[in-house]
């Protein structure tokens, strides 16, 4: 009797134990540094929570994408959101986004060492490619993903706004104010405070 009782007993603590750890999302316990009031959907990936650093009032929604590899690290400023499907990817460089910062539905973000920093403020469309790493391709005895990578880096800078279906290439730099139309392709930098289009983006007036 006395037996039955404790099996008992330990199989209502094992069930209590069980649900108070289900309902705790262990992502945002374990995180490199996490703020107040942040959201993180059931869906989202994050593949090293240890190298995800978050502020306050930040959402990462469903099933966007956190990768880190080596020294890769990720930093979401306060306010900000990364939209569904969007994918972050750090190699051995840090990828920075500011605060009130928005990153739409199914663009990546990917760097290596020379990393990606994004503004206060900044709105990133849908399916937008912003890459800050190259494969090098200068010695043609051997091949070319043998060769390894360079990165020069990637900033966009305060309050730009990157249209849908843009690409931004290794080595740019978008200027405070800027905005870029949908579909271009940045291949240089872009001063503050103008409108570029086109492939490849070129300046068509500033604001």
């Amino acid at each position: 009797m006395m037996k039955s009782f404790l099996g008992k007993g330990y199989y209502i603590l094992f069930r209590l134990i069980r649900q108070i750890l289900g309902s705790i999302d262990l992502r945002k316990v374990i995180l490199g540094s996490r703020g107040k009031g942040i959201l993180i959907q059931p869906s989202a990936v994050i593949s090293n929570p240890l190298a995800l650093y978050i502020k306050d009032n930040v959402q990462l929604l469903d099933h966007s994408f956190f990768w880190t590899h080596q020294k890769g690290e990720i930093q979401i400023g306060a306010s900000s959101i990364i939209n569904s499907y969007a994918r972050l990817s750090a190699f051995d460089g840090k990828i920075e986004i500011g605060e009130n910062s928005t990153l739409n539905e199914f663009s990546i973000i990917s760097c290596a060492s020379g990393g990606v920093r994004i503004g206060n403020g900044v709105r990133i469309g849908a399916h937008t490619v912003v890459v800050a790493t190259n494969h090098k391709s200068d010695d043609l005895a051997i091949p070319i993903w043998q060769q390894g990578l360079i990165s020069e880096g990637i900033t966009i800078r305060d309050g730009a706004w990157i249209g849908s279906n843009v690409m931004i290439l290794d080595g740019v730099e978008i200027g405070e104010g800027s905005i870029i139309a949908a579909g271009a392709v940045v291949t240089k930098s872009i001063p503050p405070y103008c409108i570029a289009a086109g492939v490849p983006a070129k300046v068509l007036r500033r604001r």
